[in-house]
């Protein structure tokens, strides 16, 4: 048997004016601190390299109390639904090796620190009664038990540091790093005892305020797999409302009034009949689809930008890909891609291992107040991104080239204060362009929603008995008036409905569509799917976006020379129109970057006429900054600004 203690104090003199009532509702939060003690091992299903022991965190925690008074003034029985949410920390500190200090040329203990770090949600049911000693003082103990759950699978994080001797680092030039993550699929129900004391102050004559002290103490393990047991100790504090009173008078008991209700005539009542049944069938017309066949070549930008005085690399472009790695899966998206690189360039330098590159480490110029040490962290920064390369790829040294300099030589002004996060970077050149080719995604289909509306029609037995309350189209819902009693629904497709559509027909041909109306004030709900109508267009798209400009250059470089002849070669038919639009970033004035992004439209026209003079262009136009697609907050995000789009359209031959 379960028993949890929780004590319940209520200092407040009792004032017999007021009625003390049998129910309490009430809502809960608080706060509690959480000692755990466990044997979880550091490595999950491996004890080999130690067990974690305790550890220290603070949790929250809300909920639901009904209480009822058995004894009033001295028994009461109560059953609380309590949601609590904590971390789930764990340290421990390891010394299982020695190893060879060169500064002071001795051997000195290793001291690793392992932490374990997780956020979990439980569900809790508690059963509890409360004793009250002293009638006239509302002050309670409370004993009970509480029965918890997992309410969710959470995740959780292992790390291993450094501690001493400071001046060694792990293969990342880290002192901190991961080294285990997942989820704990093991916890299960688990038993703990309550003990607390509340006092309770009535706010008004129905309302009352408890603060509440309690201690849990753990009757089980919270995981089926290692021990995990958690001591709480904490406050509560409760708003409750009371109801189903009893007046009580000492030695005087209150007869209640018998009133005279007058005789009922029923020749006036009204005669209730039996509603209508009320049905809703929706049939929706197709959603016409412009299915459209791209190949497109996103371009690398080699470029790792990183934050102020840090020679860490940003955890956005590290990644769980390994060496079943293809090009061809990575997402339709520029950024996402650029994201990526170091995988991309370890890859192409582990299949061709004659293949070298330079990686050049940058300060921003400004960021160390001498020469020497903003040397001193580019250099830092380049050594970083190879041993990124050779310990996730396996790439040769003899394939890396180490340099630095203090700034860049194609550097961003620093008359923008955006100039130094773009100049804090590291950069990857080569003599070989396959290694720094555009990753080419080629012939997946693009889909643009012709439709302008969705229409449904309503077909009811009762058309205007009905109210449409809310319609769902995929999970996006639509709010309409109650008082909507028309037999057709007409919804605009506006921009955010078309990429849910266009996303969504990737994976079945039908869109989900429920409508969710009032019949004789019962709410009901009607589905259907809107079927498809499927177009495909009589072209083909190629597109190359390329984003090889640095700040304010409109220069085609050799490596993009290179790139737009390859491109021009597989791509521009003779029967191809091709498009050129010219962009810019956010820095400098609007009248400034719409010339800019005119002359990198212009001269990228001359570069594919020098290619192939016979090019249709029937278009060539710069549009400054007026269409950002990407996030200008960023480094990055302004270097693929800084772009020309090529698109090239060619008729689809039919083989008859």
């Amino acid at each position: 048997m379960l028993v949890i203690f929780h004590s319940q104090i209520l200092f407040c003199e009792k004032d017999d004016k007021f009625d003390i009532y049998k129910y309490k509702l009430g809502f809960i939060v608080g706060a509690n601190r959480i000692e755990h003690s466990t044997n979880q091992p550091i490595i999950m299903d491996n004890d080999k390299c130690g067990t974690f022991s305790k550890g220290l965190s603070f949790g929250k925690k809300v909920g639901l109390k009904l209480a009822y008074e058995f004894i009033p003034n001295f028994l009461s029985l109560d059953a609380r639904i309590i949601f609590s949410n904590f971390d789930a920390s764990f340290a421990t500190t390891k010394n299982n090796f020695r190893v060879y200090n060169p500064i002071e040329k001795d051997y000195e203990d290793v001291y690793l620190k392992y932490s374990f770090n997780s956020n979990v949600t439980f569900f809790g049911f508690q059963p509890c009664f409360s004793l009250q000693p002293f009638r006239k003082i509302p002050l309670k103990i409370r004993f009970g038990a509480e029965i918890t759950n997992p309410l969710t699978i959470p995740k959780y994080q292992t790390n291993e540091e450094i501690i001493s001797p400071r001046i060694f680092t792990f293969p990342d030039q880290t002192r901190n790093h991961i080294i285990e993550n997942g989820t704990l699929s093991e916890l299960t129900t688990s038993f703990s005892t309550i003990n607390a004391i509340e006092y309770e102050h009535r706010i008004k004559d129905r309302l009352f305020l408890n603060l509440e002290f309690f201690y849990q103490y753990p009757l089980s393990s919270k995981s089926n797999k290692f021990e995990w047991e958690t001591f709480e100790y904490g406050l509560n504090i409760m708003l409750s409302y009371g109801f189903n009173s009893l007046f009580l008078q000492e030695e005087k008991t209150l007869e209640p009034t018998k009133i005279e209700q007058p005789p009922i005539d029923t020749s006036t009542q009204p005669v209730v009949s039996n509603f209508e049944q009320i049905s809703l069938r929706l049939q929706p017309k197709p959603i016409k689809v412009l299915e459209t066949t791209i190949t497109e070549a996103y371009p690398l930008l080699p470029y790792i930008f990183f934050d102020e005085k840090s020679e860490k690399i940003n955890p956005k472009y590290l990644s769980n890909l390994n060496d079943d790695f293809d090009e061809s899966s990575l997402p339709h998206n520029s950024i996402e891609i650029y994201y990526r690189v170091l995988d991309i360039i370890g890859m192409r330098l582990n299949q061709n291992e004659k293949a070298q590159i330079t990686i050049i480490g940058h300060s921003d110029g400004i960021e160390f107040p001498t020469k020497k040490e903003r040397e001193e962290i580019a250099l830092r920064r380049a050594k970083v991104v190879a041993n990124y390369l050779i310990n996730k790829w396996n790439v040769q040294n003899k394939q890396i080239k180490i340099e630095f300099r203090e700034k860049p030589i194609l550097s961003t002004s620093d008359i923008y204060e955006q100039g130094p996060s773009e100049n804090r970077r590291v950069e990857i050149t080569t003599d070989d362009n396959l290694l720094l080719k555009p990753v080419i995604l080629t012939k997946f289909k693009e889909y643009r929603v012709l439709t302008n509306q969705i229409n449904i029609d309503l077909i009811s037995n009762k058309i205007d008995s009905l109210q449409i309350q809310e319609i769902e189209i995929i999970d996006r819902k639509i709010d309409v008036s109650r008082n909507y009693k028309v037999a057709n629904i007409e919804i605009p497709i506006d921009k955010g409905i078309q990429e849910k559509i266009s996303h969504h027909i990737e994976k079945t041909d039908t869109l989900d569509c429920v409508v969710t109306y009032w019949a004789n004030d019962t709410l009901k709900t009607s589905s259907a799917l809107i079927p498809y109508e499927i177009e495909k267009n009589t072209f083909e798209y190629q597109r190359l976006n390329l984003i090889v400009f640095d700040f304010d250059k409109y220069q085609i470089n050799p490596m993009n020379f290179q790139i737009l002849r390859n491109f021009v070669a597989n791509s521009i038919q003779e029967n191809s129109e091709v498009r050129i639009i010219g962009s810019t970033d956010i820095l400098g004035s609007k009248e400034y970057n719409l010339q800019l992004s005119r002359q990198r439209a212009i001269e990228t026209q001359k570069t594919l006429q020098q290619i192939k003079p016979t090019i249709n262009f029937i278009e060539v136009e710069g549009i400054g900054d007026t269409n950002l697609k990407y996030d200008n907050t960023t480094p990055e995000g302004r270097f693929y600004s800084r772009t020309v789009l090529i698109e090239i359209k060619t008729p689809i031959i039919k083989n008859n």
